[in-house]
């Protein structure tokens, strides 16, 4: 089978602010590219970059810009200002597609994540005169009503969706590694909570500082934060309590120097209105170090994650700082015992074995 994959899927997570990518949501795609191409599907990509209308951003972004490179991804031109963005973009996707169409050999599956309307209507257009089985990842947002299957991260998006159960599936993700938890040489003298996400209200970190508050006032205790956004009014705000430390955005080697010395992670992305039909794929960058991750629970997570997170009993400061204190009072041996369980799903969920799950969908519809 040959797969058209049309997204922008980066090489290196070391993405500069100005462009429009979610390193979790690059992070993810790249994984999945990487374990569809060892197996015997001929996958292809082809996207363009993310920029901020001229002159904020490149007037023809159809070069690399500096140090950003792309997952074996065609990078396609388009004029980058009002009104014309929309209509050069499907021009060149159009061709792409064309191009691909004149090709009758195989079986051509054209996959998307989260589409824009104008990606969509183009598709929509060509089912009616060309085969092709078009599948689209739903991470977040509206599930494209014209695709012949939807892959959902979210599993309560993939329970509500009322698409028949043959024509869609829940893959989430994997473990990207495990590392089993050791004393590193350069940890820090205190225990170190984590989190690295965005500075916005939906991914809750107005609940972390504040239950952190709870906790640090009796317990030798420091709160590292990094993630893209703007955090100037946390910093402002938090600026009395020297033990708050906000990183900024971190390159993928800086995350992983960080994530070694944390002791425990936390995700309080809220359930709110906004989150129901999404998945933290952060968790999978959290679980793969083997150590304790709390997180409240969202309608985004499967049922398989009641032993691998700790969850509060309620969505709420309180139980949030209660069961950090919990954690931070296990015991060596309960610390142990968790490490042996995220190793054990470390080995039984993999990529490859997402890739094989979602080739196996892709070739029923």
């Amino acid at each position: 089978m040959n797969i058209l994959f049309l997204s922008a899927v980066f090489e290196s997570s070391e993405i500069c602010d100005r462009l429009a990518v979610s390193p979790a949501a690059n992070k993810w795609q790249s994984s999945l590219i990487d374990a569809l191409s060892e197996l015997t599907a001929q996958v292809k990509t082809y996207g363009h970059f993310p920029e901020p209308i001229w002159p904020k951003g490149q007037l023809l972004p159809k070069l690399n810009p500096k140090g950003i490179t792309l997952n074996q991804t065609c990078c396609l031109p388009y004029l980058n200002v009002p009104f014309l963005k929309g209509l050069t973009l499907k021009i060149a996707y159009k061709k792409v597609l064309k191009k691909h169409f004149q090709d009758p050999k195989s079986d051509l599956a054209i996959i998307t994540y989260n589409p824009p309307s104008w990606l969509q209507d183009l598709l929509i257009k060509y089912t009616s005169s060309e085969q092709f089985t078009w599948v689209s990842i739903v991470a977040d947002g509206d599930a494209p009503s014209k695709a012949d299957g939807l892959v959902f991260l979210s599993y309560g998006y993939y329970k509500s969706h009322p698409m028949m159960d043959a024509k869609k599936m829940h893959l989430d993700g994997a473990l990207y590694k495990y590392l089993a938890p050791v004393d590193a040489q350069n940890k820090a003298p205190r225990t170190v909570l984590m989190y690295s996400g965005t500075s916005s209200k939906w991914g809750g970190v107005g609940y972390l500082l504040e239950a952190y508050l709870k906790v640090c006032q009796n317990v030798e205790v420091e709160l590292w934060i990094s993630g893209a956004g703007d955090y100037s009014q946390f910093s402002k705000q938090y600026s009395h309590v020297p033990s708050i430390k906000f990183l900024g955005m971190l390159s993928e080697s800086e995350l992983d120097d960080r994530y070694k010395q944390a002791d425990i992670f936390v995700n309080p992305r809220p359930e709110l209105y906004d989150n129901d039909k999404n998945f933290p794929s952060k968790l999978f960058d959290y679980l793969s170090y083997g150590k304790p991750v709390i997180s409240f629970k969202t309608s985004g997570l499967s049922p398989q994650y009641k032993d691998l997170l700790i969850f509060p009993d309620q969505n709420s400061v309180e139980s949030l700082a209660h069961s950090i204190k919990e954690v931070i009072n296990w015991t060596d041996h309960e610390r142990q015992f968790y490490a042996s369980k995220l190793a054990h799903y470390a080995s039984t969920v993999t990529w490859d074995l997402q890739a094989k799950r979602f080739l196996e969908f892709v070739e029923s519809l």
